[in-house]
């Protein structure tokens, strides 16, 4: 409901992502999962770390945190 907001997309050209295994965080207590991009609202401003579970088609795992800043 507010308008403080994220966009998270996930690639991977070379092998592809296994859609089924992304896991994602928002950092205000939400996740999310089993798709390649997403879009968040946060109800307030603020500093949050977005952290993302991964694992390409091979089976190759991997995490990415990242903070972001929201206003």
């Amino acid at each position: 409901q507010g308008g403080y907001g994220v966009s998270v997309r996930i690639h991977d050209p070379y092998t592809g992502i296994d859609a089924h295994a992304v896991i994602v965080s928002f950092g205000d207590g939400h996740s999310a999962r089993g798709r390649k991009r997403f879009l968040h609202r946060y109800s307030r401003g603020g500093v949050y770390e977005v952290v993302v579970h991964v694992r390409d088609k091979l089976g190759n795992a991997g995490v990415v945190r990242r903070l972001v800043s929201v206003r």
